[in-house]
């Protein structure tokens, strides 16, 4: 009923020539998919606080790597340190280190021998600058591939130069998608025991553990300087772009033209990146469930590991969160934390 509603409403938009879904249906879709039901307004509320957070925590890494300069300036040194000899390449070395880490510090099991390849998009699949194809609960010695993504061969030079993070912005791309990111992720749920848990990863599960271990493993203490700390806000804030965005194209009436500066002047996105994203926001409207799913864990994980020792039940609560599989988050909750769990954010 619930999928026959949205594509119905999808076709009245396509009809009206408009991408909006609106509020209601909005609210509809994460309440379903999700399980999350809260009134958009504090969505929304709790999306504005995590930029702001990495907005300042930005300016004050960019303080030390370019004193009294422009964030601008910052940017420019950062994103100078390219991967060499190419971004396929630099992902292939940061897999291992990330590995290396993960495994010395415990932050959480790595089941199985499997190993993540990375490798250049296809041509058909570049809409995104990175995503990971991991083999799925019953296929057999298939790999796992990391692919990033060229810039557009149509652009112009200075956008396609852009296009191409800094090194320590790409390193965060790493994490996201392999260690201990959705490589991982999928090592612990094709082992669930469960064979729907097995198959059935949901978005915000999905995207927001991809997104939390990006800022998990700037916590835990992985090359702890400012140049690697402003990679992990230049992930962040993307998805504060992504969310904010979601929510601005399909229930207040933005644009794709205002969705795009969100991305250039709040996100500190690159040109070409920016219309990547505005443009996918009016087709993917739950890439909000990137920031939805990491809020919704880091409050699970700051409520479970409160009465645990904080920090040093980090390894026990990941392991205990992943070994669900993939389902509505709010859901683990009720699991881990009891009918009386509260709010998911």
């Amino acid at each position: 009923r619930v999928l026959f509603r949205f594509w119905f409403a999808d076709q009245q938009k396509k009809a009206q020539g408009t991408y909006a879904m609106g509020p209601e249906l909005f609210r509809e879709m994460i309440q379903a998919t999700e399980n999350v039901d809260l009134p958009l307004d504090k969505v929304e509320q709790a999306g504005r606080e995590d930029m702001d957070r990495n907005l300042a925590a930005l300016k004050q890494a960019c303080q030390e790597i370019a004193p009294h300069k422009p964030i601008a300036d910052c940017l420019a040194k950062v994103n100078a340190h390219k991967p060499q000899p190419d971004a396929v390449a630099t992902a292939r070395q940061q897999i291992v280190g990330l590995k290396a880490f993960v495994q010395e510090k415990g932050i959480v099991s790595i089941p199985g021998t499997e190993e993540a390849k990375a490798d250049q998009s296809p041509p058909y699949q570049r809409y995104n600058f990175a995503y990971m194809d991991p083999a799925g609960p019953y296929e057999k010695g298939v790999p796992s591939i990391y692919y990033v993504a060229p810039p557009d061969p149509n652009w112009t030079a200075a956008e396609r130069d852009a296009y191409i993070r800094g090194e320590s912005v790409l390193l965060f791309t790493t994490v996201h998608e392999v260690m201990p990111g959705h490589f991982l992720q999928f090592l612990h749920s094709n082992r669930v025991a469960s064979p729907f848990g097995r198959v059935f990863v949901g978005y915000a599960f999905a995207e927001g553990w991809g997104h939390y271990a990006e800022e998990l493993m700037w916590e835990a203490g992985y090359k702890k300087d400012p140049e690697t700390h402003v990679g992990q806000l230049l992930n962040a804030l993307l998805r504060n772009g992504r969310y904010l965005s979601a929510i601005g194209l399909h229930t207040k009436g933005m644009t794709v033209e205002q969705s795009e500066k969100i991305f250039l002047n709040e996100a500190y996105q690159d040109p070409g990146g920016a219309k990547q994203q505005a443009r996918r926001g009016t087709f993917d409207p739950p890439y909000l469930n990137y920031l939805l799913g990491k809020l919704m864990i880091r409050k699970l994980r700051a409520d479970w590991t409160a009465s645990r020792g904080g920090e040093k039940a980090w390894r026990e609560f990941h392991d205990t969160f992943l070994s669900f599989g993939g389902p509505p988050i709010p859901l683990i909750r009720q699991k881990m934390l009891g009918a009386a769990s509260g709010p998911p954010l």
